[in-house]
């Protein structure tokens, strides 16, 4: 799979989301799936009359020692962070803090990181273009992570 695949074969498993309810479990997090699921409740057409700040929910709400947003990106070599989706970021920010858990497949490594400081890295990134749709992102090498914890490690 790869990031010029289909929106619908890109994201026909939630490897990712997976990967981090594992984490959370293992830790005793408690926590609640607040994003869309868009996959399994509307079609796409219909998706996107949305709002797209409400689109980029995040996926999760984490009850640790306070309430916090957790959202999930899986990657297979390097981040791929859309302009657009930072804004609702952003936005979302301003209600609980916000957390980002990226998961690297071919490494089988992920990282927690404050959106606030992957915003940082990002910005020092170069931006591609998607070719589907246009949209800008930010292109973050795996490498630019420290404190990446190895899955095999954990399971």
């Amino acid at each position: 799979m790869s990031y010029k695949d289909s929106f619908y074969k890109r994201n026909s498993r939630k490897l990712g989301e997976e990967v981090c309810e594992e984490y959370l479990d293992s830790k005793n997090i408690t926590y609640a799936r607040y994003g869309f699921d868009e996959l399994d409740r509307m079609p796409f057409g219909k998706f996107i009359m949305i709002p797209e700040v409400l689109r980029n929910s995040p996926d999760f709400v984490i009850m640790h020692t306070k309430a916090t947003f957790l959202e999930v990106k899986c990657c297979r070599h390097n981040i791929r962070l859309k302009l657009a989706d930072m804004k609702s970021y952003d936005w979302w920010s301003d209600f609980l803090p916000l957390n980002m858990f990226l998961y690297c497949t071919s490494k089988r490594e992920y990282v927690i990181i404050p959106y606030a400081n992957l915003k940082k890295i990002a910005q020092t990134c170069e931006i591609g273009i998607y070719k589907d749709n246009n949209r800008k992102y930010y292109l973050i090498q795996w490498e630019k992570f420290g404190n990446r914890i190895s899955r095999s490690s954990t399971e």
